[in-house]
């Protein structure tokens, strides 16, 4: 897998040709004197903000480097197939492909916090291509809810059926607290 889509670049600024399909020019310009080429690509395989994978595999939470190099090293396409670090995910019967079905509203979305609606038929994760860092808190309905690492960086929240509101918020310094 593309590195660039791994870590959610959407553009990348260059003097070079790129190697890879997966970018499309935007733009070339000139800059200084010299007259130096200068591209800007735009990434096709860049992930949503918030999405809910058709296919999901569970890895070991304690193994970093071994889930590093399955996110790194497994050939898909970033939005529609997610690795979750869960280890309760591999003990259970939790289901790990996802009907087509369903529906995500975002209702808000701004530094730090993050107002989804969703409404699916069954129990399906979302993922939230923000970096998952401390601070970070998770709620359904008002109710606070574990947030899981997607491809070894994102966040990743178990929404059940039905009709609920998902709420992603920063609050800085909550570890202290």
């Amino acid at each position: 897998m593309d590195t660039m889509s791994t870590i959610n670049v959407k553009y990348v600024i260059t003097p070079y040709k790129p190697v890879t399909t997966t970018l499309s020019l935007v733009k070339s310009f000139e800059v200084t004197d010299f007259n130096i080429p200068l591209y800007l690509y735009e990434n096709k395989n860049v992930r949503p903000m918030i999405f809910s994978p058709k296919d999901v595999v569970y890895i070991n939470e304690d193994k970093e480097e071994e889930s590093y190099s399955l996110v790194i090293g497994t050939k898909r396409n970033p939005s529609e197939h997610v690795f979750i670090e869960c280890d309760v995910c591999l003990s259970s019967n939790i289901n790990n492909k996802f009907l087509l079905d369903g529906q995500i509203t975002v209702l808000k979305r701004e530094d730090g916090h993050a107002e989804v609606l969703t409404k699916f038929n069954e129990s399906r994760w979302i993922v939230f291509s923000q970096t998952n860092t401390i601070g970070w808190e998770a709620y359904i309905d008002d109710n606070r809810t574990p947030i899981y690492y997607a491809d070894h960086v994102f966040q990743a929240v178990l929404i059940p059926a039905g009709k609920h509101l998902v709420v992603f918020k920063f609050k800085s310094f909550s570890f202290l607290q």
